[in-house]
């Protein structure tokens, strides 16, 4: 697969039986643990974004303007108070 992107590519996947990966999945802590481990923020940090996000107007989010949206949504943060009232956990 990655050759198809680059010809000078090489695939270095590690086949593995599907059941192992079940097994050691199962003794980590299931799908939910896995959810956990691969978020990129406390949920209560995206629920802040997403009230900030409607507090701007919902912008779609778009290749040429996530950028934007970005420093929109930061702009806000970065006001002075806006962390005093935040109940952080």
């Amino acid at each position: 697969m990655p050759e198809q992107y680059d010809p000078e590519a090489r695939d270095c996947r590690v086949k593995v039986k599907p059941e192992w990966v079940t097994q050691e999945r199962d003794r980590l802590g299931g799908m939910e643990a896995r959810a956990q481990l691969l978020e990129w923020y406390p949920l209560f940090f995206g629920d802040i974004c997403q009230d900030i996000w409607e507090s701007i107007g919902c912008p779609t989010l778009q290749l040429n303007n996530g950028w934007r949206v970005f420093t929109a949504i930061s702009a806000v943060m970065e006001q002075p108070g806006f962390w005093d009232d935040k109940e952080l956990p």
